[in-house]
């Protein structure tokens, strides 16, 4: 009877040590056994092509305004001038990766601000007295240069020139009203963060930076009555952008 559970024993451990040595010779076990490497990182995608996209974000506008005009109580008065708008957008752009890794391209792109801000200069015999400057339309033409990473990560920076449409304009409760519309030529900085997914997708994040310089006036030549061939008013526009982005990649 001993004899018999002993030989029924070994029979079932041979048959638990056989499954347990087909086990560890499955492919999976052997290799990590062995010390095999865990799985690599994806490796760097490649950015060459033509894309399209649109983008959402906020504007932040500055400017400096200096008026000159007899009626002004404070001749001449200056004033800064702020005002912050939603800013959606759409763009167009041309990416080349090289062998190093850089990534080289270019981009044009169309945004809608229509933001305007405003500051009063108070005047003689008049309690109203608003100056107002407008950027209505902003484009760009910037060249990009950026960096493949793993994980279809791009950081990059561009520059390049910017377009805005613009206006300069000042009323009063009297009815003098003066405004001029002018199209303005500035210089544009900034740098984001670009994330590949799927196959043509790709979204990112950017600051830009964009300055027009003193390039809007108006004349003021009659204000409450008091008439000044040189009265005039200036001011400066710059920008900031922070925007998110979704690229079709062809």
């Amino acid at each position: 009877m001993n004899r018999t559970l002993v030989n029924a024993f070994r029979s079932v451990a041979a048959r638990r040590v056989a499954l347990l040595a087909s086990a560890l010779l499955a492919p999976g076990i052997v290799g990590a056994a062995e010390g095999a490497a865990p799985a690599k990182a994806p490796g760097p995608m490649d950015w060459t092509g033509l894309y399209v996209g649109i983008s959402a974000g906020a504007i932040f506008n500055d400017s400096d305004l200096k008026s000159n005009q007899l009626a002004l109580v404070e001749d001449p008065c200056k004033r800064d001038i702020h005002s912050t708008s939603f800013l959606p957008g759409a763009h167009v752009g041309y990416l080349k990766q090289l062998e190093n890794k850089l990534v080289l391209g270019g981009e044009a792109d169309f945004t809608y601000p229509d933001s305007s801000g405003s500051a009063d200069c108070p005047c003689y015999n008049s309690t109203f007295d608003r100056f107002t400057v407008k950027n209505r339309i902003q484009g760009a033409l910037r060249g990009r240069l950026g960096y493949s990473l793993d994980y279809n990560l791009m950081p990059y920076i561009t520059a390049g020139v910017s377009f805005a449409d613009t206006a300069l304009q000042y009323v009063n409760e009297h009815g003098d009203s003066y405004s001029q519309n002018s199209a303005q030529t500035g210089w544009v900085l900034g740098g984001g963060m670009e994330y590949g997914f799927q196959e043509h997708f790709s979204v990112r994040a950017e600051y830009l930076y964009t300055d027009y310089g003193n390039a809007l006036n108006t004349r003021l030549p009659v204000i409450t009555g008091f008439s000044d061939p040189n009265g005039q008013a200036e001011a400066d526009l710059r920008t900031h952008t922070v925007r998110a982005a979704l690229n079709y990649r062809f």
